[in-house]
């Protein structure tokens, strides 16, 4: 998958910094012309992803209430409707800010 993903990701993408009268105050992210933070079209990201899930796995339109660490390791989905989707190793949370996977991954 990361060759799909490296065939369809940008590295020409640079982070700035600006001030509010729009001079860049700093710029990061090339290396000889190339990024080590590719980005992706967010709909290109979610196809890839797609294909390398059963179709038995995916549940669209589903409420997320939360997703919690589990002690085996995996994690738990708890939907709004009350039922939860356990055993995961992976969950991809797209909401951005919104997000129910972020607060596994940073501390918001």
């Amino acid at each position: 998958m990361i060759d799909e993903f490296k065939k369809i990701a940008r590295y020409d993408a640079t982070t700035k910094m600006a001030d509010s009268k729009g001079n860049i105050l700093f710029s990061f992210g090339m290396t000889n012309g190339l990024t080590d933070r590719p980005e992706i079209d967010r709909k290109d990201l979610r196809t890839l992803l797609l294909k390398s899930v059963p179709a038995e796995k995916i549940h669209w339109a589903s409420r997320v209430h939360h997703v919690q660490k589990d002690d085996d390791d995996s994690m738990s989905v708890h939907l709004a409707d009350g039922s939860i989707k356990s055993h995961f190793r992976l969950v991809v949370g797209a909401d951005g800010g919104w997000s129910k996977a972020r607060s596994l991954v940073s501390r918001v």
